[in-house]
């Protein structure tokens, strides 16, 4: 599955104003904007590849200047069957401490050293829901 795949399952099953942000509002903007009950978060949307998760330096910069300020900021991760989400200040952190730097000056981290709160399918949305805007 393509990253535009979870944005599918997002946008069918988050509730609220959820929203594709495109590239062209700023780099290393997430990629979903969603607002429910008077709350609003971001979301970056990312799938594992193998047992790793890959960020570029925008996206680190951006949760390093976001996070401080706004704390609804969030990494939903899918994979295979499972979806992973972890809070900004949490990746912030993960990837301080467990990120290994690749050649184009962009990240990794394994996805077993993120603080990540785990959903198997079949999702229950509600609960991701429930983190997503808390």
């Amino acid at each position: 599955m393509l990253e535009t795949g979870l944005w599918q399952l997002v946008k069918r099953n988050l509730p609220g104003h959820v929203i594709r942000v495109e590239n062209t509002s700023g780099s290393g903007t997430p990629d979903v904007n969603a607002c429910y009950a008077g709350k609003e978060t971001w979301i970056e949307l990312k799938m594992a590849k193998g047992n790793w998760v890959h960020f570029r330096t925008s996206q680190v910069a951006w949760f390093s200047k976001r996070v401080p300020r706004l704390g609804r900021c969030s990494v939903l991760i899918r994979k295979k069957d499972n979806l992973y989400l972890v809070r900004g200040a949490e990746l912030f952190n993960a990837i301080t401490t467990y990120g290994v730097a690749n050649k184009d000056k962009s990240c990794k981290i394994p996805i077993d050293n993120l603080p990540a709160q785990k959903f198997s399918k079949p999702w229950q949305w509600d609960q991701i829901s429930e983190k997503v805007y808390e």
